[in-house]
């Protein structure tokens, strides 16, 4: 029996289609189909694969017959015969390849037909002894960019977002708490601890049966090595799954021991031997509050637990009240039909309804994002109108007119005051010439921060996570910049970019710099990538009063109005 694919699974099939055709140089129609097709997919609120089943897939948008009959097959046998004609004649290592940043499906193409290059050791060999430089537009700089990528790519392997780790552990997880002998259960360690890019994920359960419950996680993966209470497991993607099986009367103990970095717990053993106590026997605590008080501690949140400072800020009982999802009143940066977002935008304001919000801002990308099919002024307008429509449709939840206004490479913004001056919420982003300097690119985005009518920044230093650095950028100048302003710093959700880094989160706030989370959706679904936004921020020690968007509608305003007052 095959396991039932998510939309994602669906779409990573399909950009696979789109990404073999290109190498193969086929008809560029043909590969953004597929692509399209694969945008729609992992936009879509329902499950494709449940449409599948219930024969439902011809009603789907954007799905048609060709597309089709690939997903039902897909979902049916987890195999396709399009992606293998595709992949026909291709070298398996070529795949790799494209996991280089800078290289896409057309240059892979190309380094195979004109260079035979067929791995990723083929592309580092070419590369180095020169020959890579035989092909137009291949630089010694651009030469020497791909081997630090290659180097980077060596790195990522085996390591993977927060979010795609915990879709894996948290299905394993409720498993293991189904166990009858199981009375509590929790992921623990990195995954606990809210860490962006992880390695692994490690379950702890309580049970007085841990052959049981060792021999459940046995049939739920691929034990490669089990040892007293403790059990290693390969699950079906390829993530590595980490089991422990404690005494019910140690849960509290294991819980703090098992989150905590290990420079965390190396200031709590400390703390213990002040007070004669070893760590290690505590056990028949309710819960890790009592065991962080039997230290004399105040209780620790788990993503603080790094050795940051929080164990002696906990001596003091001066740790923040972290922000917590239910804090967020809106959402100010999602996307819709109108650029490259999946949904409408009444159906986005439903969705966000759903999540509780009293406001959400339609941002969608500006004119110059032509990849994004960002919108001129005039249809800037159009859409504004469409948006006063809604609002009259739906009850409960404020839509607000906005954008995610490009900083040019220049450092202009794509639209005029004028225009920028009519709408409820300006973001602004950097989203081309990444590789100019620092110089450059601090002077592009402390103008943006500069301009009245900008009221954030968006994902600020341009990371993707696992995937791209972000760009060379002076933050200390621009944390400076906002300090003066009153600019907001966004911390952006999608799990790939978790962007304003804690870091540079947790200087702005000792700033005063205001901080805005939002999901940057470009679908339904990922309104509720928020909660990474949330973790984020905990992690950065970041309150409720530090974050803009906590603020009810009115609130929201006033504080628009009020900073807009002072920089006139």
């Amino acid at each position: 029996m095959y396991k039932t694919p998510t939309n994602k699974e669906i779409a990573t099939l399909l950009n696979s289609i789109a990404d073999s055709l290109e190498i193969r140089s086929v008809d560029q129609c043909r590969v953004r189909a597929f692509r399209n097709g694969a945008r729609n997919v992992e936009g879509m609120d329902i499950e494709v694969a449940d449409a599948v089943s219930e024969g439902r897939l011809d009603l789907l948008p954007g799905i048609g017959q060709k597309l089709g009959g690939v997903i039902d097959e897909y979902v049916r046998t987890r195999s396709s015969q399009e992606l293998d004609q595709a992949r026909e004649g291709i070298p398996a290592g070529l795949f790799e390849i494209l996991g280089v940043r800078g290289i896409g499906p057309k240059t892979a193409g190309r380094l195979l037909n004109e260079l035979e290059i067929e791995s990723l050791e083929d592309l580092e060999q070419s590369a180095a002894s020169g020959r890579l430089r035989s092909l137009p537009r291949m630089g010694p700089k651009k030469v020497e960019t791909i081997l630090i990528e290659i180097e980077k790519l060596r790195l990522r392997r085996g390591l993977r977002l927060l979010a795609d780790a915990l879709d894996v552990a948290i299905p394993l997880l409720d498993d293991i708490r189904s166990d009858s002998s199981v009375t509590e259960a929790s992921v623990v360690g990195d995954g606990r601890r809210g860490v962006p890019i992880v390695g692994d994920m490690t379950i702890l359960a309580a049970s007085a049966d841990p052959d049981a419950v060792l021999s459940r996680f046995r049939g739920l993966c691929r034990a490669t090595d089990v040892n007293g209470g403790t059990a290693t497991g390969v699950a079906d993607d390829g993530l590595i799954v980490r089991l422990s099986v404690c005494d019910p009367a140690g849960f509290a103990r294991e819980l703090v021991l098992e989150t905590g970095s290990d420079a965390h717990l190396e200031r709590l053993r400390q703390v213990a031997a002040g007070r004669s106590i070893d760590l290690d026997d505590l056990s028949g605590l309710p819960d890790e509050r009592a065991v962080y008080a039997e230290l004399g501690l105040e209780f620790i949140p788990a993503e603080l637990r790094e050795d940051r400072g929080e164990v002696d800020a906990a001596g003091r009982n001066a740790l923040p009240a972290l922000v917590a999802t239910g804090d967020l009143s809106g959402d100010l940066h999602c996307h819709t039909r109108w650029s490259d977002g999946a949904h409408s935008i009444e159906q986005m304001a439903r969705a966000g309804l759903e999540q509780g919000h009293e406001y959400l801002v339609i941002s969608d990308h500006s004119v110059s994002l032509t990849v994004a099919r960002g919108l001129d002024a005039e249809r800037l307008g159009e859409q504004g109108r469409a948006i006063d429509e809604a609002n009259q449709e739906i009850d409960g939840l404020a839509i607000l007119r906005g954008t995610e206004v490009d900083i040019l490479s220049d450092g202009k913004l794509d639209y005029g005051d004028e225009v920028l001056a009519g709408l409820d919420w300006v973001s602004a982003a950097v989203h081309s010439g990444f590789r100019q300097s620092s110089e450059i690119m601090t002077e592009r985005v402390v103008s943006a921060i500069r301009n009245p009518h900008v009221d954030s920044i968006a994902h600020p230093t341009g990371r993707l996570l696992n995937s791209r650095d972000g760009y060379e950028i002076d933050m200390d100048a621009v944390l400076e910049a906002a300090a003066e302003t009153g600019t907001a710093l966004e911390i952006n959700a999608m799990p790939d970019r978790l962007d304003l880094p804690e870091e540079h989160a947790r200087k702005a706030i000792s700033m005063g710099i205001p901080i805005v989370i939002n999901s940057d959706s470009h679908s339904t679904e990922h309104l509720d990538y928020l909660k990474y936004g949330i973790t984020a921020s905990r992690r950065a020690w970041l309150s409720a009063s530090n974050v803009i968007n906590t603020r009810d509608l009115d609130g929201l305003r006033a504080w628009r109005e009020d900073r807009r007052s002072n920089s006139a």
